[in-house]
């Protein structure tokens, strides 16, 4: 048992401050638990700069690949149906989700 100078509480044995009045008892111990958060914090901290730099390096560069590939879709199929009923059937595909996707569309 540790009793505080300040107030006369008896604390457990190497306790950092009073359980009643918060006066530091062990100012060793204090600095020895401050010192071992503080490396702790730079450990955790060493670690997340590693794995944002890793992430950064080995992520590509999405827009680049993006422009790279170009999907081309082909398809015919005869229907014995009016145009207008094939067309509010399927959509408007003259029309491109996007200005960088090119939509053409053939009639016969």
């Amino acid at each position: 048992m540790e009793t505080c100078p300040k107030c006369g509480y008896k604390n457990e044995e190497n306790s950092v401050e009073c359980s009643s009045c918060g006066v530091i008892l062990n100012r060793e111990k204090l600095l020895e638990q401050i010192k071992a958060k503080e490396k702790a914090l730079s450990i955790k901290q060493e670690k997340l700069k590693k794995a944002k730099a890793h992430r950064k390096t080995n992520q590509p560069d999405l827009k680049a690949e993006a422009k790279a590939k170009m999907t081309v879709y082909s398809f015919r199929r005869e229907v014995n149906l009016p145009v207008e009923k094939v067309w509010s059937l399927l959509g408007n595909f003259t029309k491109a989700p996007s200005s960088e996707i090119e939509v053409l569309v053939e009639k016969e």
